[in-house]
This record gives C-alpha cells, structure tokens and sequence, in this order.
C-alpha cells in the first residue's frame, strides 16, 4: 500500500522528500534544471498542521496544485526569452500566496455557520491560489503564443466569474 505525502510508511519513514527528489533527478536526466521543491512541501505542511483547515481543506488538492505550479515553472525555465523567471523567487510567490490563502482562510472558516458557507470559503480561498498559476501561464503565452494567451486570458476570466458565481 502506498502511503499519502506526509505520512509515514510500514518502516516509520515518511518517503515524501524523497519522492520529490526522485521527480527532480527524472526531469534533471530529461536535461532541465529545477530547484528543490518548496512549493509541494508548504502545500503539505499548511494543509497538515492546521485543524480548522484539515476539516475543510484536501490536501492532495493543494498538493495538485503544487505540482501543477511545479510543471508551470518547468515549461518556464524552458524558454530563454522568459523576464522575471528566477525558479528561486517563483517558488517563493507560490509559497507566499499559500501562506496567505491559508491565514485568510483560517480566519473565514472560523466565522462560517454551515457547510455551504464552508465550502463557498475553500473554493474562494482555491481560486486565490489558481490565480497565481493562470498568471504565470498567460506569462509564459505571452511570449511563446501571444494569440493562445488571448484565448487562455479569456476562458480563465468566464471561468472566474462561474465560479465568483456558484
């Protein structure tokens, strides 16, 4: 049976970092330099260390999220013509709107009477999250497929306003 990230296995090891780095050495072998991923260990550690939020909130979703960050930030390293593009501070960005999401969350699930208003609370707090890695996306589109940017820009705003709406 495989263990979830942060739990511990049959042997009392918890092999999260490790996976990770496993991830990290298959793309270094693909010739794509990454740094240690911070962006995946926060996701984990907010999620785990908060009870308010670990009623409310799916780890693996934020971990999803991460990961995808994770690919974003790959496929930026990837092009040369990329402004603002230091892996280092990227992930920082990430870490600092998690951060962030998850205090503002905190404080909002603790005024929250039912369940709707709970889940309206995570999926508002998900979508600050998102946005980062829309932008970061439209970024790398911008350069690479200005008119694909366009597109995307547009199918993230509908989407956005579905969502402001549900």
């Amino acid at each position: 049976m495989q263990e979830r990230p942060g739990e511990e296995d049959s042997q009392g090891y918890d092999d999260t970092q490790h996976d990770i780095l496993q991830n990290n050495s298959r793309a270094v072998g693909l010739g794509v330099s990454i740094r240690h991923d911070t962006s995946l260990m926060s996701a984990q550690s907010a999620a785990k260390n908060a009870d308010i939020l670990a009623q409310n909130l799916d780890t693996e979703e934020l971990e999803s999220l991460a990961m995808c960050f994770d690919n974003i930030r790959l496929m930026r390293s990837g092009n040369e013509n990329m402004q603002d593009n230091d892996d280092t501070a990227l992930g920082d960005q990430f870490d600092e709107v998690l951060t962030m999401m998850i205090a503002k969350l905190t404080d909002d699930l603790k005024g929250c009477d039912s369940d709707h208003e709970r889940m309206r609370a995570v999926i508002s707090g998900k979508r600050d999250l998102m946005q980062l890695l829309v932008e970061k996306t439209l970024e790398y589109q911008r350069i690479v497929d200005p008119q694909a940017e366009i597109v995307l820009q547009e199918l993230c705003a509908q989407y956005e306003t579905i969502i402001d709406q549900a």
